[in-house]
């Protein structure tokens, strides 16, 4: 798999600001979004592990796959992604999802099974869903 991290400056950027408008500070965004680049975190929100204090944030919590909270978020990382990338991955389901409730937004780091006309594959994301702002996708390696 290739990682894409579409214009994550940019976003990190934009997110920042947009946050900052709000009156939130960040700093647990840019944790979370420095564990993500890491196995680790992957493997533990794989594996249902006990999720607190999770990039060293402790509202981290293994969210249901089933919640269409977290379906939505994963449809939409997968939309973004393909508008981005100019792919045509089609989502599946979501395998595992960690997520930071962290005032105004809330972090979803998601592994998504995707397909597309060459295989089936399981992709990461990082997305916020950021009151009054809307969802914003930070992160996605397929």
């Amino acid at each position: 798999m290739a990682a894409a991290i579409a214009n994550y400056n940019i976003k990190m950027n934009e997110l920042t600001a947009d946050l900052a408008v709000e009156g939130f500070q960040s700093a647990e965004v840019d944790a979370i979004m420095k564990a993500v680049r890491d196995d680790k975190t992957w493997n533990a929100i794989e594996r249902n592990a006990n999720l607190q204090g999770l990039c060293g944030i402790p509202t981290a919590k293994k969210a249901d796959v089933t919640d269409i909270n977290v379906i939505e978020m994963a449809k939409f990382s997968v939309d973004k992604y393909n508008e981005e990338a100019g792919s045509k991955l089609v989502f599946m389901k979501v395998i595992a999802c960690a997520l930071w409730n962290l005032g105004v937004v809330t972090v979803y780091a998601l592994l998504i099974q995707t397909q597309d006309s060459k295989g089936t594959y399981i992709d990461k994301a990082v997305a916020v869903d950021v009151t009054i702002i809307g969802k914003k996708l930070l992160w996605y390696k397929h």
